[in-house]
């Protein structure tokens, strides 16, 4: 069973970071609810939470807002230090980097450190630490899309910039600069042996990196809510560990000090080659956590160990509360973890039909997080990812496996790369079958009452669908019977917010 001081602090942590000094009420009046409904008020739980919400909202006012140059836009050049791993998307390779000067037409000048989101030139690789001059172009936040300027300052970045050319390099980490070659190599690599999208899907399985899929399935992808198969998630580490787990079974050598070092070092080098994004950041945190909590013969609750890790991340960097992938994987992995059995001896039948209700239970969890970011959702999406669920987790080991391959004995990669063919190329089928049957439904004009008139249903199925429905239904129906004024005053609050929102919703539309 979870435990209600994990989870409350964790939240509470992550609540104060999100929402700052508003915290400080609305977390522990949700838990005074919460409580009432329970029916024991724990004082002293309140005032933890209270606490808790406090430091994650002084934490995230510690990180002060730079100082932008008024004339940031005007700078035609700069010497640049390379401060992350490269992401590759569609539109090619990005890299945060600080200034340590800016060049002007009259002249230069030293910088205050600004940290830029800069894309690179097609074919250029960098990694961190390294320095180098170059001739760029530069726009501030205030100048772009609203939408990416929000994401670019989720990263950290106040400005972004595009590298035209760059000289008088000075080279940093070797070790970065070989992960990032072998990223490359196995991305490169199972794209020559697989032909076509397949070669691009396999690619962004493994690395993250799915450049190399055409536009159709591009847009595919995007119509059927199913790009987060091609991104990095903590999916991918789970995975990692499922092949672990066929490679060395469940027993004694698993216990070995020496083989949880080498399954922890091969997770973290993962997460590091895929660039250390949020979701395999935190699985990477929480597949550690519990391989150690293994080998001292504890089993940690993961919607607890999922609480406090991301409060963990968040207290280190509070930018990761702006991160939509943040939240999308946080959301998702408490939603599958609600559904998935977790016990010693799991059958087969039992522990499949646990992952695809806890997909179904995930899509609905991340709905309102979708509408608020990106306005569109489809009404395949969660056909489409109950669909491919079986198939990624047959294709995820074949395409590691693979991936292995070309690197190491790449003379038989293009006979093996014929297995994990047949499930990327069905799940290829299914979304483009499924992209071309409905387009997505727009929400851009509902705003925040849209999303709010949504997330009321959906936090009412994960009520339902979730772990243990049967539990708190009981425990409502028991309060019911001994203070029903007391049950209808907390449900009235948020069935009036509801029926505001969506009231809102119908005059808009």
């Amino acid at each position: 069973m979870s435990s209600p001081w994990g989870l409350g602090i964790g939240a509470a942590i992550v609540m104060g970071a999100l929402l700052g000094l508003p915290a400080l009420i609305l977390v522990p009046v949700i838990v005074l609810i919460v409580q009432g409904i329970w029916g024991r008020i724990d004082v002293t739980f309140l005032l933890v939470v209270a606490v808790c919400a406090g430091l994650g909202a002084g934490r995230a006012t510690m990180e002060g807002e730079p100082a932008v140059p008024a004339d940031l836009a005007e700078s035609t050049g700069a010497r640049l230090q390379v401060e992350s791993l490269p992401r590759t998307s569609a539109a090619g390779d990005s890299v945060l980097v600080s200034t340590e000067m800016l060049t002007f037409d009259s002249g230069s000048r030293p910088a205050d450190d600004l940290i830029v989101l800069a894309w690179l030139p097609e074919g250029e690789r960098v990694a961190p630490g390294d320095s180098f001059d170059v001739g760029w172009s530069v726009d501030p936040l205030d100048v772009v899309d609203p939408g990416y300027g929000t994401y670019v300052e989720s990263r950290g970045a106040v400005a972004v910039g595009r590298i035209w050319w760059l000289s008088d390099r000075s080279d940093g980490s070797a070790f970065y600069r070989r992960l990032i070659d072998l990223r490359h190599r196995v991305g490169d690599g199972l794209q020559k042996v697989l032909p076509g999208d397949a070669g691009a899907l396999a690619s962004g399985i493994v690395t993250g990196d799915d450049s190399g899929l055409s536009e159709a399935a591009r847009e595919a992808f995007l119509r059927t809510g199913t790009t987060h198969i091609t991104a990095v998630s903590g999916s991918n580490v789970a995975m990692l560990l499922a092949i672990w787990n066929l490679v060395i079974p469940a027993g004694r050598n698993r216990r070995l000090l020496v083989v949880q070092a080498l399954i922890i070092v091969s997770i973290w080098m993962y997460a590091i080659v895929v660039g250390l994004e949020s979701p395999a950041l935190r699985a990477a945190i929480m597949a550690s956590l519990i391989l150690l909590a293994g080998r001292y013969g504890r089993r940690p609750d993961l919607l607890t160990l999922l609480a406090l890790t991301s409060a963990g991340m968040v207290l280190w960097n509070p930018d990761h509360v702006r991160m939509v992938a943040f939240w999308l994987s946080v959301v998702a992995t408490a939603a599958i973890i609600m559904r998935v059995p977790t016990a010693p001896g799991v059958g087969w039948k039992p522990l499949s039909r646990g992952v695809l209700e806890g997909v179904v239970l995930a899509q609905i969890a991340t709905l309102p997080i979708v509408l608020w970011t990106f306005g569109t959702w489809s009404l395949t999406s969660v056909l489409a990812n109950g669909l491919l669920s079986p198939l990624m987790w047959l294709a995820f080991p074949l395409c590691f496996v693979l991936a292995a391959i070309v690197v190491v004995v790449p003379w038989i990669a293009p006979i093996a790369a014929l297995v994990p063919l047949i499930p990327l190329e069905i799940s290829l089928s299914v979304v483009r079958i499924l992209g071309a049957a409905m387009p997505p439904l727009d929400f851009h004009n509902a705003g925040l009452a849209g999303v709010v008139a949504v997330a009321v249903p959906c936090l009412a199925g994960l009520a339902f669908l979730g772990s243990d429905p049967k539990r708190w239904g009981g425990i409502v129906a028991s309060q019911w019977r001994r203070r029903p004024v007391a049950v209808v005053a907390l449900l009235i609050g948020p069935a009036l917010g509801f029926l505001t929102a969506l009231l809102l919703v119908l005059v808009r539309a």
